[in-house]
């Protein structure tokens, strides 16, 4: 749905099922939809459909567009990974994993991408080449971050993991893992990677920058299910 002027208009309905993602294209004059059995779309904000994207087989649960939007990323329960140029045909499948992706994030000047599974399996891709780095993450992703040279990364166990880009190989380097054992919900990293904010399954909000963790004041009785920073 839309709002203007306080008055709803329908831009899109899935076909079958639920909507689960929608993120606006840089600009804002297009949406990034994903829903229930594969349904993948770029549309227009009166609802004109500027690309349907096939090739999921799952739910698409994940979205994310580079900055520039050059590249649009959409993932699925199913362990698929495609990412679109401009958000239109053709696309390439990434990974095909058949566990379900937790996570999708560009870097902020656009040019990596880094995606993780349920299974705990972590990818780095510059988009110049989408040749991968990988690395095994040991438990279930909540966030990713990246600049391109490092990734950062929240497990459902609140540990923050690191890696770093080393010359020679396709393996990411790992760096000291951080383990608040706060049961994380959500996560989101500051701007450049400096500092991460864990939500708890208990209501619980913890800063993480370097080694040093940080309780804040607990306000939520229950589950910390969004968090954003400026």
């Amino acid at each position: 749905l839309l709002w203007q002027a306080g008055v709803p208009h329908t831009v899109m309905t899935a076909k079958h099922g639920r909507v689960h993602a929608v993120r606006p294209a840089p600009g804002g004059q297009s949406l990034a939809v994903g829903c229930d059995d594969g349904e993948a779309a770029v549309v227009t904000l009166d609802g004109r459909v500027l690309a349907s994207l096939s090739g999921h087989e799952g739910d698409v649960q994940h979205l994310a567009w580079s900055a520039d939007g050059a590249w649009l990323v959409t993932a699925d329960d199913h362990g698929n990974t495609w990412v679109w140029p401009q958000g239109r045909l053709p696309g390439r499948r990434l990974t095909d994993s058949h566990s379900a992706i937790g996570t999708v994030a560009f870097s902020d000047d656009g040019r990596a991408l880094v995606a993780s599974d349920h299974a705990g399996h972590v990818w780095l891709w510059s988009t110049g080449t989408w040749t991968p780095r990988t690395a095994e993450l040991g438990g279930d992703p909540v966030v990713a971050w990246t600049d391109g040279a490092r990734v950062g990364l929240v497990d459902g166990d609140g540990a923050v993991h690191h890696w770093h880009v080393a010359p020679g190989g396709d393996a990411l380097a790992a760096d000291p893992t951080v383990a608040t054992k706060l049961r994380t919900k959500r996560a989101v990293f500051a701007k450049g990677g400096d500092w991460v904010l864990l939500g708890g399954v208990g209501g619980e909000v913890t800063r993480v920058e370097g080694d040093r963790i940080e309780a804040l004041p607990q306000t939520h009785n229950s589950q910390v299910r969004t968090l954003a920073v400026s």
